[in-house]
């Protein structure tokens, strides 16, 4: 049987631990930032076409070039993607492309969603960008009749960047406590180690027949009662 020092076999299990214990914790912290940081973009969006809302019920423009010149002013200001949809489900204006090129949006989940409860949120793959959005749209009008449906909508790319940079941080944080946690137990298990060695070669010189030289004290309470067994053992043989 392969017999393997006492500094691995002490030294290899911490480090494991440790290193699973970070990795837990990097996982749940990383799931945590995420949690915080999609709330948080769900309630500046939800605020930004609320207050959209607010103004298209309060002055809707009748001209269609007076609408999309605020879309777009909009759109550029906040950096998201603005769209104002009729009732019907026709699109009125829209921050990033031309309306009159664009299908109709009745059957689209947060249109439905607007126009029944108030408020829509959807995740999908827009058929006009050819990319994955988050959309946010609030249904606006006067006296109880909706006028329609304002939404805003924000690449997933962008928020999946943003999250890169948070994991990337996480990981970079994490990887610094991991070195600093190995460091910490390399230093622990020589300061184990070193002593041991100490004793293991006095009780080699006792073995040898020198037994006037006794064993230091080391500081580690178990460690110091072998050293005082051993160094007993070697005053009675001494005696002898």
């Amino acid at each position: 049987m392969r017999r393997r020092k006492i500094f691995w076999q002490l030294y290899l299990p911490f480090l494991m631990l440790a290193f699973i214990s970070l990795l837990v914790s990097i996982y749940y912290v990383a799931n945590f930032w995420r949690r915080i940081y999609l709330d948080q973009l769900a309630d500046d969006l939800g605020r930004l076409v609320q207050l959209a809302a607010a103004e298209l019920g309060a002055d809707f423009p009748t001209q269609s070039e007076v609408l999309m010149e605020r879309i777009k002013a909009w759109g550029k200001a906040a950096g998201v993607r603005f769209t104002v949809i009729g009732p019907d489900g026709r699109v009125l204006a829209d921050s990033a492309e031309d309306p009159a090129r664009m299908e109709n949006h009745a059957d689209r989940p947060e249109f439905r969603q607007a126009l029944s409860l108030g408020v829509g949120q959807a995740r999908r793959q827009s058929p006009t960008l050819k990319e994955n959005l988050l959309y946010y749209a609030v249904a606006f009008g006067s006296q109880g009749e909706p006028a329609g449906v304002v939404r805003v909508a924000l690449p997933i790319a962008d928020i999946d960047l943003i999250l890169k940079e948070i994991y990337l941080r996480i990981g970079v944080v994490g990887l610094g406590m991991a070195l600093l946690v190995a460091l910490a137990g390399l230093v622990a298990v020589r300061r184990f180690n070193q002593p041991l060695r100490r004793i293991i070669a006095g009780a080699q010189n006792f073995a040898l027949g020198n037994l006037q030289e006794k064993l230091p004290r080391t500081g580690i309470e178990e460690l110091d009662r072998l050293t005082v067994a051993l160094n007993n053992m070697a005053q009675q043989l001494q005696e002898r």
